[in-house]
């Protein structure tokens, strides 16, 4: 269930702009709870690729991955964050992953760790969880999601 942050209800969806009312109601036809964080806070503010697109009924979201290196001692270098704009609700997740994770994998630049840690992903049986939304910080909750298929 891809998420944004407060639930919208009633009068409560009046107090975004139109393209964002449809979005929540084309996401409601699809059977997903898609929740917005207010519009001041950080999280509404840096999300701003998800789009309903009218023409051709279909949903663009933007999705961020973050890979984690189990065991890893050092805690500033044991994750790596990729970020896919305009991901179409029909197209196949990870083909666009695997392109993601090859660009970065040859140009990651400086951080031979986020680098490292995308090669061991790709070399693993991988699976995706996605977090469930709301629940508590101290106790996350994760769905396991195929990323062998459209959001």
């Amino acid at each position: 269930v891809p998420v944004l942050g407060d639930v919208l209800s009633g009068d409560r969806n009046l107090k975004y702009p139109k393209h964002t009312q449809r979005l929540v109601q084309k996401a409601k036809e699809r059977c997903i709870n898609l929740l917005l964080m207010p519009p001041g806070m950080q999280r509404h503010l840096s999300n701003k690729s998800t789009k309903y697109d009218v023409k051709k009924d279909i949903i663009y979201w933007k999705v961020e991955f973050i890979f984690h290196r189990i065991g890893e001692r050092d805690k500033e270098h044991n994750t790596a964050v990729l970020t896919l704009e305009r991901l179409s609700e029909n197209e196949d997740v990870s083909l666009h992953l695997r392109r993601a994770i090859d660009r970065n994998v040859v140009h990651s630049g400086p951080s031979n760790y986020k680098r490292s840690i995308l090669k061991e992903f790709m070399k693993s049986q991988y699976s995706g969880l996605i977090k469930r939304v709301p629940c508590s910080s101290s106790r996350p909750m994760y769905n396991r999601v195929s990323l062998c298929s459209s959001l």
